[in-house]
């Protein structure tokens, strides 16, 4: 799996419920750290993850980024985050 995302139209890259879920499942985290780590509410990484809806370009652009992330990373600037 690669870290870098596209910058292409949303629509373009498939995204599966899989392929989104199994970054935050690798970090051990719970989808409302996750969603405060890229930015977005708990509800919109639910939706990703079950298929119903897809990020928007921003989005997509910030998941990339924290699903770069190693595990230490992760809960550090979760710890950052108060």
């Amino acid at each position: 799996m690669t870290s870098a995302v596209p910058d292409a139209d949303p629509a373009a890259v498939h995204l599966s419920p899989t392929w989104v879920r199994s970054p935050r499942e690798k970090l051990e985290l719970p989808q409302a750290d996750y969603a405060a780590l890229v930015g977005v509410s708990k509800l919109t990484i639910y939706n990703w993850e079950s298929g119903r809806t897809r990020p928007a370009a921003k989005q997509l652009a910030a998941w990339g980024s924290v699903k770069a992330l190693g595990k230490r990373e992760a809960w550090r600037r979760l710890e950052e985050m108060g």
